[in-house]
């Protein structure tokens, strides 16, 4: 790198790491020959001791570094000239401290219990992607047999429906409760063979944010659970099928969740705390992080409980129309039709 004129360069010439910077007499002009030529990597132009112009071939990421030296070599000469110290510069731009605090020492334990809130609905959303499969297999396979259509002159749709939903998502409850079991025996072990400190979510700690979380989140499960059982009873082949894609649906509710975790007493969130199809995920993040009124649980709780009852007697009375449709798909509006019809 060659500097020109050299009394604006603000360190001596000489090697700086990968870089070898050298100052000349020769006119500008001839060195941006050089530089065409190849003979020097780059030209350091000064207008002043405040402003230069690095003139190089083509853009690279040493232009960067090449700044980044310069550029404290000036703040080293100024502060030079002025006579302050570097211990003093830190002092002078040294940023005010804070520390915080909550008037409130149980807000505080339920800030920190946000890592649990999350666990749970995330084990919440594991286990609708688990069991959105074992309906759609479960409930598909008594339709193409056809023995089915026997069985239902014995049992009426709505219990088979049922029947199908308590046990799938038992087993889905299960597989997510042995998984928890996983976590705690892998935590204990590492604490004994490897002296880690046996920690869990603070969330446990607080017994009823605790059982306030996990009702939504088992609600939440259900009302879901419900929901896909719905879809299920309206698919004839799941391998053909393109009504899958509504396994994604729950997942509409995350960025209310992050909303809720950045700001959660906005207004607005309220709304989304209390409707069912987003009351599990929103209002959990409420009830850890934010102000919660009285109201909006039991609020949020009957309205899941309503459309839990709703959606399972849905899909009792689609169930048993399906099984006595042969063909393709029946449409939406034909669904909307059945369940209004269906005694």
């Amino acid at each position: 790198v060659v500097a020109v004129p050299a009394e604006y360069l603000p360190l001596e010439a000489g090697d700086y790491g990968r870089f070898s910077i050298s100052v000349s007499e020769r006119s500008e002009g001839e060195l941006r020959e050089e530089l065409v030529s190849k003979e020097i990597d780059a030209l350091l132009i000064f207008g002043n001791q405040d402003e230069a112009t690095i003139v190089v071939r083509s853009e690279a990421l040493w232009q960067a570094d090449l700044q980044t030296i310069l550029s404290g070599a000036r703040k080293d000469q100024r502060l030079a000239a002025s006579g302050i110290s570097t211990a003093e510069l830190e002092e002078l731009v040294r940023p005010l401290s804070f520390e915080l605090s909550f008037a409130d020492e149980a807000k505080a334990a339920r800030g920190s219990g946000r890592t649990g809130a999350m666990v749970m609905l995330g084990l919440m959303y594991v286990g609708l992607l688990i069991g959105f499969s074992y309906l759609l297999l479960g409930l598909t396979a008594e339709k193409t047999q056809r023995v089915t259509e026997q069985l239902i002159a014995a049992i009426s749709p709505q219990t088979w429906v049922d029947g199908k939903i308590l046990g799938l998502s038992g087993l889905v409850i299960a597989n997510l409760l042995a998984l928890v079991l996983g976590y705690v025996f892998y935590k204990v072990i590492a604490a004994v063979v490897w002296r880690d400190a046996l920690s869990f979510p603070t969330l446990i700690s607080d017994p009823v944010l605790f059982a306030a979380v996990f009702v939504l989140a088992l609600l939440g499960f259900a009302m879901w659970f419900s929901f896909f059982a719905v879809v299920a009873s309206t698919v004839s082949d799941p391998n053909t099928s393109t009504r899958s894609a509504v396994m994604m649906v729950p997942f509409v509710s995350l960025p209310l969740v992050v909303a809720a975790l950045s700001n959660p007493d906005a207004g607005w969130l309220q709304i989304f705390g209390v409707i069912p199809f987003t009351s599990s995920t929103v209002l959990s993040a409420r009830l850890v992080l934010g102000e919660v009124a009285f109201w909006e649980f039991p609020v949020a709780v009957v309205l899941l409980l309503v459309t839990i009852w709703f959606l399972r007697r849905t899909a009792g009375k689609i169930f048993g129309t399906s099984m006595l449709m042969y063909g393709k798909e029946p449409s939406w509006s034909e669904v909307v039709r059945w369940a209004r019809e269906a005694p």
